[in-house]
């Protein structure tokens, strides 16, 4: 197992490029579905945001939940999907 932080390779933080970031790092059509699946805001003491989940259907979802929320920090686990490619 590793780990790929997007915007690790990236300053840019907008839905393209987490789009070019997963059909790069990730057969894309396999990781859309995320039934029963969450988005993990991160806490942010300096901005007041607490750590919370919010449920999501698809990859999709989970992408637009986190670039319009610029000031709080997400994060989505895919497991060995990242890794097949």
């Amino acid at each position: 197992m590793f780990w790929l932080d997007i915007y690790g390779l990236s300053d840019k933080k907008d839905k393209q490029i987490i789009e070019k970031f997963l059909n790069e790092f990730a057969f894309r059509d396999q990781i859309e579905s995320r039934a029963g699946g969450t988005v993990t805001i991160l806490r942010n003491e300096k901005y007041q945001i607490n750590e919370e989940d919010i449920p999501v259907e698809t990859t999709t979802d989970a992408i637009d939940i986190g670039v319009r929320n610029k000031y709080k920090g997400f994060c989505v686990y895919f497991h060995q999907d990242l890794s097949q490619k």
